[in-house]
C-alpha cells in the first residue's frame, strides 16, 4: 500500500520524521507486510516541476497522511495556493482517503487557517489534533490500526479468522459415533499447506481408479449403444441377448459405478477444488508478506477468501 504524506517541510519535518518511522513500524510489525511511504524526502531528481511529481505521487497513492501546522506553505506561481492545498484538492479529486492531523497552535497564518477550515473539515471526518511528536505518534499509530481493522484483506488474521472458525464449528459439530465421520470435509487452516497437497494427489489418483470402473461398465453397453446410434437395423433379438448377458456378468460393478457417478467422482472433485482454493489463498497471504501493498491485490485477497469459504460452506463429505 502506497502512504503519501502531505505537509509543509521546514515547520514540520521533525513530525514527518515521526509519520514515516510510524508507518514503518506498522508495517513491519503490526501488520506484518510491507508497504511504500510516499514522502519529499525521498524523491529522486527529476526533469517534472515539484508540483508535477507530487500531484502525481499523490495520484499514485492509497491514502494520503496530511499534517497540519503553522504555515501555509510554498505557493503554486500559476495557483497562487500552496502545494499541500493543492496536495489536498487532488486526493478529494482522485477519491483517495485522507487521515487528517492537525497541529494545536494559536499563531497559525491567516491562509493556512482559511484551508484547515473551509475545506479540511469540510470533509466532515473526524482529524487528530496534536500538540507534542509523543502526541502526534500515538495519534498517528491509533489511527492507522483503526483504519487498517476496517480494511479487510491487509491483515493476516482478518484473512484467516473466519476460516478459523469455521473450521471449529465443523469440528464441533462431527459427531464421533457417525459412520460418515470420516468423510467430512473440514477447512484447512494456516500450516496444512502439506495436507492440501496430499488430498489433491490422494483425489486424484481416485478418480483415476473410478474411471477404470467406469469402463467396465461403458464397455458392456458401448457395442449395443452403437449399433442403435449407427445401425439399428443390425439390432435384433441377438444383440440385445447380448447386451443381457453382458449386464448380468458385470452387474456388481454396474451397481458400483452409481455411487461413483453420483457420489465418488463428485467428492474427489470438491476435495480437489477445495485444495486448491485453499493454497491459492495461501499464496496471496505470501503476497501480502512480500509485496507492496495495493488495492488490486486487497481485492484479490478478499475473492480469494470468499471463493474458499463459499466451498467451505457447500462441501460436504469425501467418498
Amino acid at each position: 500500500m502506497k502512504f503519501f504524506i502531505s505537509s509543509t517541510y521546514e515547520d514540520l519535518f521533525e513530525i514527518r520524521r515521526v509519520a514515516i518511522n510510524t508507518l514503518e513500524g506498522l508495517m513491519c510489525s503490526t501488520k506484518g507486510a510491507t508497504g511504500e511511504i510516499i514522502a519529499m524526502e525521498f524523491f529522486c531528481p527529476t526533469e517534472t516541476t515539484c508540483k508535477e511529481e507530487c500531484l502525481e505521487k499523490v495520484k499514485e497513492s492509497d491514502i494520503v497522511i496530511g499534517i497540519y501546522g503553522k504555515r501555509y506553505g510554498w505557493e503554486d506561481k500559476d495557483t497562487g495556493v500552496s502545494m499541500t492545498e493543492l496536495e489536498f484538492d487532488c486526493a478529494v479529486e482522485h477519491n483517495k482517503p485522507i487521515l487528517s492531523f492537525i497541529l494545536k497552535t494559536e499563531d497559525r497564518e491567516k491562509r493556512q487557517k482559511e484551508f484547515i477550515k473551509n475545506k479540511v473539515y469540510r470533509l466532515e471526518k473526524l482529524c487528530g489534533k496534536f500538540e507534542t511528536k509523543l502526541d502526534f505518534a500515538n495519534i498517528l499509530n491509533a489511527s492507522l490500526k483503526n483504519y487498517f481493522e476496517n480494511l479487510e484483506g491487509y491483515s493476516y488474521n482478518s484473512v484467516w479468522s473466519e476460516i478459523s472458525h469455521m473450521q471449529q464449528l465443523i469440528t464441533n459439530g462431527l459427531n464421533e459415533d457417525d459412520p460418515d465421520f470420516e468423510l467430512q470435509m473440514e477447512a484447512y487452516i494456516p500450516g496444512k499447506e502439506s495436507d492440501a497437497f496430499n488430498d489433491i494427489f490422494t483425489s486424484a489418483n481416485s478418480i483415476i481408479k473410478d474411471l477404470a470402473s467406469l469402463a467396465v461398465e461403458n464397455n458392456a453397453i458401448h457395442s449395443y449403444a452403437y449399433e442403435c446410434k449407427y445401425y439399428p437395423e443390425n439390432v435384433n433379438e441377438k444383440v440385445e441377448g447380448q447386451l443381457i448377458n453382458e449386464t448380468r456378468k458385470n452387474s456388481d460393478a454396474i451397481l458400483l459405478n452409481w455411487e461413483i457417478i453420483h457420489l465418488a467422482i463428485p467428492n474427489h472433485a470438491k476435495k480437489i477444488l477445495l485444495s486448491t482454493a485453499f493454497l491459492k489463498l495461501c499464496y496471496m497471504q505470501h503476497r501480502l508478506l512480500t509485496e507492496i501493498w495495493t488495492e488490486s491485490l486487497r481485492l484479490e485477497v478478499i475473492d480469494a477468501k470468499k471463493l474458499y469459504l463459499n466451498m467451505i460452506k457447500e462441501a460436504k463429505y469425501i467418498d
